[in-house]
């Protein structure tokens, strides 16, 4: 396990607690003792009956075919390829969407901006995609800006405080994460952008928080990856059961929105919480390991 990842060992407890039903034994194995090169031998090490492979942020792949014949599910593996037959667990990308615009138009701002994460990754480019195709149907103008290939963090930092000075006053932010709210909302202070007077920013809330967690006072959309690493496990079960359908994926919508001062401007006087609105039932940042179950 990576030390203090709050997403991580959610997601683990999550697998635990529907293991503990189920009479099973589950063994957390970290990303860097989980290489595509080392299944083989963790297979044969601990011959587990299935395996849970958490694959958002990892540098390298781990298809179904690695296994043999241990069945597998995933957890944010966002390539339906990679996975097989075998079944999945994802973040609701319109979930996120709906949720973040539903919070931000409250505002009536003049436009709305999304932010990616500070390096190119699926999970980020699908999370702006899915909010500025939302904003565009709603007849509305979505600026976006996102890390380019090969750029460095520091450069990309340096281009959010050069664009966050530009927007137009009354522009609401959408943020793919904690720490690219912060880097926005240190541009705007360096600014003299008021926030939420001028600028309004929202983020989304995940296993981020570890190195660097949001500001205080920014709003943000958080998730259950309790049950998440629950749902997980009893698609692992169903999985080895044989009785989940082939290419199986349930999406995952957020649990609430924490709303803080970057959301409570222009008008807004009650400080609620916000259901949101996908169902859990229906169909990061990233956590490294595969579970073992046996």
């Amino acid at each position: 396990m990576i030390s203090g990842d709050t997403c991580q060992l959610a997601r683990l407890a999550g697998m635990r607690r529907y293991a503990a039903a189920r009479g099973w034994e589950v063994e957390a194995i970290r990303r860097q003792d989980s290489r595509a090169s080392m299944i083989g031998s963790i297979i044969s090490r601990h011959g587990p009956a299935g395996c849970i492979v958490e694959g958002d942020g990892r540098m390298d792949d781990l298809p179904p075919a690695l296994f043999g014949r241990v069945p597998v599910a995933y957890i944010d593996v966002l390539d339906a390829a990679l996975c097989g037959d075998a079944p999945r667990v994802v973040i609701d990308f319109d979930a996120v969407a709906d949720t973040a615009l539903r919070e931000l138009s409250a505002l009536k701002p003049s436009c709305y901006a999304a932010v990616g994460f500070v390096r190119p990754h699926e999970w980020s480019a699908y999370r702006i995609a899915a909010f500025k195709r939302r904003v565009e149907a709603c007849g509305e103008r979505c600026i976006v800006l996102e890390a380019e290939m090969g750029e460095s963090v520091e450069s990309y930092i340096a281009r959010i405080r050069e664009w966050v000075a530009g927007l137009p006053r009354g522009c609401a932010i959408f943020a793919v994460q904690g720490p690219t709210a912060r880097n926005i909302l240190d541009a705007a202070r360096a600014a003299s952008r008021n926030v939420p007077r001028d600028l309004a920013i929202f983020c989304t809330a995940g296993s981020e928080e570890t190195d660097t967690p949001p500001p205080e006072n920014v709003s943000r959309l958080l998730f259950d990856f309790e049950r998440v690493g629950y749902i997980a496990a009893r698609l692992l079960d169903e999985r080895m059961r044989g009785t989940c359908a082939p290419r199986h994926v349930e999406r995952v919508g957020p649990l609430f929105v924490e709303r803080r001062e970057s959301t409570r401007g222009r008008g807004r006087r009650e400080p609620h919480i916000l259901k949101a609105s996908a169902s859990f039932s229906s169909s990061s940042v990233s956590c490294y390991f595969s579970a073992v179950l046996r």
